[in-house]
């Protein structure tokens, strides 16, 4: 038992606790300063979860609930994990804890589907878009680790923000932190643990979830230089449908 927990440890910190060796100057949060981001969770923004690994139930990044037992998140963040080793919640739906009984890892993209053993309760179903998202608005948050080093919540805290997809990079969405002085255009991007959160485009027919965040290049708030990087759902559009028989809208 005491090396089946030291092994776990050894995963964890590895998997996690990614923040090692940076200067406790840094920020584990790159929201971007001076901003106000949304901390209750609306819209669609209510089927935003955690992803924990067990049985410690660590914090190891962000998900989505589609609608019925299917969750989204990214493919780094679940692939060296077996179903019995994660457990979701979605803190603005209920207290309630779902295991995975499967986890599908997209061949293409960093994306991962994981099929609960039951619906998540009072979740709505998600509608996603192949449309290209470059020069649109965006709607992003998740649950990533937020604070200074030191006083870091560890649990993870919600947040929601906008910003404009301004590129495509690598096969990604991409978007970064534009410097600002107007309080009425603030910008966000994700934070550390907030792989795996949503990306929702602006279209005409409402929000639409166009991509799940893949990687960030910095942890440092005070460089408007980062940028956030998202699996685009289109690339992987006929795995989803496979799986989950959702189209896109």
């Amino acid at each position: 038992m005491k090396l089946f927990s030291t092994l776990v440890m050894m995963r964890l910190v590895l998997g996690t606790a990614i923040v090692v060796g940076m200067s406790t100057e840094s920020n584990a949060i790159i929201w971007r300063l001076g901003t106000m981001p949304e901390t209750e969770a609306r819209a669609e923004m209510q089927n935003v979860g955690k992803l924990r690994y067990t049985p410690l139930c660590v914090l190891g990044g962000t998900c989505i609930a589609l609608g019925g037992k299917w969750v989204l998140t990214s493919r780094h963040g679940t692939q060296a994990w077996s179903a019995s080793m994660l457990s979701v919640q979605f803190p603005a739906l209920s207290y309630q804890v779902y295991w995975p009984k499967s986890v599908m890892l997209s061949p293409t993209s960093d994306l991962a589907l994981l099929e609960l053993d039951s619906d998540v309760e009072g979740a709505g179903s998600i509608r996603w878009t192949r449309e290209d998202a470059v020069g649109k608005a965006v709607w992003l948050g998740g649950f990533g680790v937020s604070g200074p080093i030191p006083q870091q919540r560890v649990a993870g805290v919600f947040y929601s923000g906008y910003n404009t997809v301004d590129r495509e990079r690598g096969g990604k969405w991409s978007l970064k932190l534009q410097p600002t002085t107007d309080p009425a255009k603030p910008n966000v991007s994700v934070a550390l643990m907030d792989s795996g959160s949503p990306l929702f485009l602006k279209t005409e027919r409402g929000w639409r979830l166009t991509g799940i965040a893949s990687s960030v290049s910095s942890t440092d708030a005070t460089k408007s230089r980062d940028r956030s990087n998202y699996a685009r759902l289109g690339d992987a559009a006929d795995w989803l449908i496979e799986h989950t028989e959702m189209q896109p809208d």
